[in-house]
């Protein structure tokens, strides 16, 4: 008897949708959503199934995991203030060791062009003179008053590098040092101290960030800047990685490689390669405010260059670096253009090597 009225029921169901033909055309798009948002979902989980399977297990895994693992970074900036500001891990509030001179120079009463914080570590001492008697050196021969200063972490264990920095402060005065170990998962504290300094740098009118083992054309820079200065308003002009090339790494055995608990979207926000970023004091003030109330990530450019700069409205243009090559590779670029003005290069004799080019070369800028 049930069996009977449920078929009447069915043939009724049918009798209805005889009598209002336009209900299938509804139907049919409904039932298209749904299957396609399953074939969706079961082709996410089979991609990552696949592609991917975790990065390799390391000590400080655990410690990588953040509420960017949680929750969109879209979705975090929606949070409160007083929310997000539980995540900042103390960036507000880093203490420093040693602190370099006062950020002025004697004998410029204009104030400084460029305020340049390089990232260094407290064993690349080589560097460090290599850029003090070159390119950092405040060169005569253009109008372009620079301070450099070097920023550091500290070694796990107090040992002879720590006494030759010491000395190498007290003589150079150029160091900022400060109290957190030097390593991958802290370089983000080292990027907020270097550039809080230079905020706080209020005579200086352009800010530049680089590494330590950049080779910087200052001919060229002061060219640069000269010309495209207008250009730096509200603006981070560097290597930049966006859309498609802002991607998150699921590679097991990339060197960033995310899991999803520790980085859940799929791409970051536009970030800067840090290697050279050029900026104005206005947008390094504006970037330091944002660490109040941005949740720590441990991977600086992105969080220094990418949420800070996204939060506090902060674009970016693209500025071509070039990174590292054999000496052939350099001096074809010296054959054909001038245009180089920063060079990653790992290699100190190719460094040399460029930085002689560089200064033949003068004439061309």
């Amino acid at each position: 008897m049930r069996f009977s009225v449920y078929k009447l029921a069915l043939l009724g169901n049918f009798v209805q949708m005889r009598r209002w033909p336009r209900l299938w055309p509804l139907l049919a798009v409904m039932a298209a959503i749904a299957g396609t948002v399953y074939v969706q979902h079961v082709c996410k989980a089979w991609y990552r199934a696949i592609y991917e399977p975790g990065c390799i297990a390391t000590s400080n895994r655990e410690d990588r995991k953040s509420i960017y693992g949680q929750y969109s970074w879209r979705d975090i900036f929606q949070f409160s203030d007083k929310e997000n500001e539980k995540f900042t891990k103390g960036l507000t509030n880093i203490t420093t060791i040693m602190t370099p001179t006062d950020c002025t120079r004697a004998d410029s009463d204009q104030g400084i062009d460029v305020l340049i914080y390089i990232n260094s570590a407290i064993e690349n001492r080589k560097r460090r003179d290599f850029i003090r008697k070159t390119w950092g050196a405040n060169i005569n021969v253009i109008e372009l008053v620079i301070k450099v200063v070097f920023v550091l972490g500290t070694l796990p264990s107090y040992n002879d590098y720590d006494v030759d920095t010491k000395r190498e402060h007290e003589v150079h005065g150029d160091i900022l040092q400060g109290d957190f170990i030097d390593n991958y998962m802290n370089l983000t504290y080292k990027g907020v101290l270097g550039l809080t300094y230079a905020a706080n740098c209020s005579t200086a009118r352009y800010i530049l960030k680089v590494d330590d083992d950049v080779l910087v054309n200052i001919f060229r820079l002061k060219y640069h800047i000269d010309t495209y200065a207008p250009a730096l308003t509200d603006k981070l002009q560097c290597f930049l990685y966006g859309g498609y090339d802002a991607d998150v790494s699921r590679k097991p055995k990339a060197k960033w490689c995310m899991n999803r608990d520790e980085f859940l979207d799929t791409y970051y926000p536009d970030f800067c390669g840090g290697s050279a970023v050029l900026m104005t004091l206005t947008t390094a003030e504006k970037l330091i405010t944002e660490t109040w109330t941005t949740p720590f990530y441990w991977v600086d450019d992105v969080y220094v260059f990418g949420l800070l700069a996204y939060k506090a409205n902060i674009g970016h243009v693209h500025m071509s670096v070039n990174f590292d090559g054999n000496v052939t590779y350099y001096q074809s670029l010296y054959n054909n253009s001038s245009s180089l003005i920063f060079a990653n290069i790992q290699d100190d004799a190719i460094r040399e090597q460029v930085w002689q080019w560089i200064l033949l070369d003068v004439d061309r800028v």
